[in-house]
């Protein structure tokens, strides 16, 4: 597991391009969630999609942001 902490979406979306593309043995491994998450009790582990590009990852950070209302 690797934290990652104060991060935007768009950074998150970078991190795990570059996770993605050439350290992660499998792209579909890659799962995230965030503190609000945690804290709220939420344990979902949301997927990063295995194919794709930055836009398709940074949406996928960004709808977890919103439906914890963050910004």
């Amino acid at each position: 597991m690797i934290t990652v902490v104060g991060a935007t979406a768009t950074e998150v979306a970078h991190f795990a391009l570059w996770l993605r593309s050439g350290l992660v043995p499998r792209p579909d491994f890659i799962r995230f969630s965030s503190e609000q998450a945690l804290d709220s009790g939420d344990d979902t582990e949301w997927q990063i999609p295995a194919g794709g590009a930055f836009e398709e990852i940074r949406a996928v950070v960004a709808e977890h942001v919103e439906a914890l209302g963050g910004e």
